[in-house]
């Protein structure tokens, strides 16, 4: 899991005057991404991977296998990594395993949570953690279900609760 300390800020900006910042390649690199000792094959992966968000190849001796990004906010970028690196985690997958396992908090991501955050007035908020403003559901008492979206570290979760579970959360 690539963090926003991971990076190491270029010393010179861009022509336009934008903060720059390097990630050595082995950071996005994934298992299967090319043989083993195939370096030339993994660093070719973590490039493509990288080209998306907007990373260059860096020119540089003294920073061997490096990938360079403009960027105003690392943690975001890391954020956009992360995501690039285990896929990009889609909606109806997100609501088909909250529904499969009522019980248990689904890992989900910054971006979902704060889109769902945005979407609608929250039903309910509690420091970092939030009830969608519109039920999704009702459960078998007929109270009505909420998506419930919770932050907990630098991690993301979701979960249907009712009113009076989120209470506790």
């Amino acid at each position: 899991m690539i963090k926003d300390t991971d990076f190491t800020r270029a010393k010179k900006l861009d022509v336009n005057g934008n903060p720059r910042y390097i990630l050595h390649f082995l950071s996005m690199t994934k298992p299967g991404d090319a043989p083993d000792g195939d370096i030339s094959g993994k660093y070719a992966a973590a490039l493509t991977r990288a080209r998306k968000l907007g990373g260059r190849k860096y020119h540089n001796k003294s920073y061997g296998g490096g990938i360079i990004f403009q960027s105003y906010n690392t943690q975001s970028l890391a954020d956009d990594l992360n995501n690039e690196l285990r896929g990009a985690v889609v909606w109806q997958e997100l609501w088909d395993a909250m529904e499969a396992a009522p019980a248990a908090w689904i890992e989900t991501t910054e971006k979902m949570y704060r889109e769902m955050l945005e979407v609608l007035p929250p039903m309910a908020m509690h420091r970092r953690n939030f009830l969608v403003g519109e039920a999704h559901s009702d459960n078998e008492h007929g109270q009505p279900l909420y998506a419930c979206f919770k932050k907990l570290g630098d991690r993301y979760y979701a979960r249907y609760l009712t009113i009076a579970q989120f209470q506790f959360v």
